[in-house]
């Protein structure tokens, strides 16, 4: 599954984009290797603990969940919750925040200051504000881009596998 998901956005040209995967279905897949790909700090995600996979985007929600039913990452099970933007995202390992404008990206990361939660968003600017994974599209397969200063203020690792396929970025002015 981690190569066909990379292999649907990775801008090698060894890999071919997987014709048949709609858009929620790439992302939900990506969702779930970032899962695979990220480590979370011990006194964050005990040994036995659920990862939880926060959605916000309906049709995301359901490619993920039937992606990842019945399925573990190690130890911990998968559960993918349909969330909206307030207070009860923070229990969230990874959150799929979708297209926000500009003042709810700032809200959003806002809220999240000092969670352990991996943010991911589909705003073009949304790695840049300060989100830690933002998805974009460059010459028609999607990508995302990694602002590692974001993800390393919340103490979570990102494998260089992954960090491989992305475009690092910074928090902008």
């Amino acid at each position: 599954m981690v190569l066909v998901v990379l292999a649907a956005v990775c801008p090698r040209p060894t890999f071919a984009q997987a014709p048949s995967m709609s858009e929620p279905a790439v992302k939900a897949g990506l969702l779930f290797n970032f899962a695979k790909f990220t480590d979370w700090p011990a006194d964050q995600l005990a040994p036995t603990a659920p990862i939880s996979l926060c959605v916000v985007d309906p049709a995301v929600a359901a490619s993920l969940e039937t992606l990842a039913a019945g399925k573990s990452i190690g130890t911990h099970p998968l559960i993918v919750t349909r969330v909206k933007l307030d207070e009860s995202i923070r229990a969230c390992m990874i959150l799929y925040a979708g297209k926000l404008d500009s003042k709810k990206q700032d809200q959003l990361i806002a809220l999240l200051a000092g969670a352990s939660t991996l943010t991911v968003g589909d705003a073009e600017d949304f790695a840049v504000r300060g989100g830690m994974i933002g998805f974009f599209v460059d010459q028609g397969r999607m990508r995302f881009a990694v602002n590692r200063d974001a993800v390393q203020r919340t103490r979570l690792t990102l494998s260089s596998q992954l960090l491989n396929y992305a475009k690092l970025v910074r928090n902008g002015p």
